[in-house]
């Protein structure tokens, strides 16, 4: 196979595998670059953002460890329901956290 094939393969819309890996790489980097920066700068702005994106790692995770592998389209749907219920509670529980320390 040339690379031409094996890129516009990879890069296609039915490969949604492979936007979540890209997706997961980019947030951990986003993430690690953000605690370098809260660690080096003590900026609480930073520290909040990189909240939001751990957060929307996990989540991420989440779905495609349980999501992925459904494959009736009902609890799908319910599922991706609750793993965002549950993201959500758990954002309010990590900054309310924070903000009565």
């Amino acid at each position: 196979m040339n690379n031409f094939f094996k890129m516009s393969v990879l890069t296609s819309e039915n490969s949604r595998g492979f936007t979540h890996w890209i997706f997961q790489r980019i947030s951990a980097l986003s993430f690690f670059s953000l605690l370098v920066l809260v660690y080096f700068t003590d900026n609480v702005v930073f520290g909040c953002f990189g909240l939001f994106v751990i957060t929307i790692h996990i989540n991420s995770g989440l779905e495609t460890l349980v999501v992925d592998y459904m494959h009736d389209y009902k609890a799908r749907i319910y599922t991706e329901a609750a793993l965002d219920i549950l993201t959500i509670c758990l954002v309010k529980s990590v900054f309310l956290f924070f903000l009565y320390i």
